[in-house]
């Protein structure tokens, strides 16, 4: 089989958003420009070691390799929404 590979660019950045579930207590992707990333974690450090880990290989399941630098260079941003009790 002649699969093609799409090599990322060195200059583009996969971007991920990590959102916070209050209900179940966890870290988890949101949105991701890497195909197929989906995890989640107790704490954002430990999404980001996650994160870390699983992009290399769904890269290369995906067919999108880094450039020869093996650099993939990402932007993980947190959100959280909550709400503050204030006595009145």
């Amino acid at each position: 089989m002649n699969e093609k590979r799409q090599h990322h660019s060195r200059a583009e950045e996969f971007e991920i958003k990590a959102v916070w579930d209050p209900e179940a207590k966890v870290w988890y992707v949101g949105d991701s420009d890497v195909p197929g990333l989906v995890t989640e974690a107790a704490t954002l450090e430990s999404l980001t070691e996650k994160i870390v880990l699983m992009i290399p290989d769904l890269l290369r399941m995906n067919n999108r390799e880094p450039l020869p630098t093996h650099h993939v260079p990402f932007k993980l941003t947190g959100e959280m929404h909550g709400k503050i009790e204030i006595s009145v």
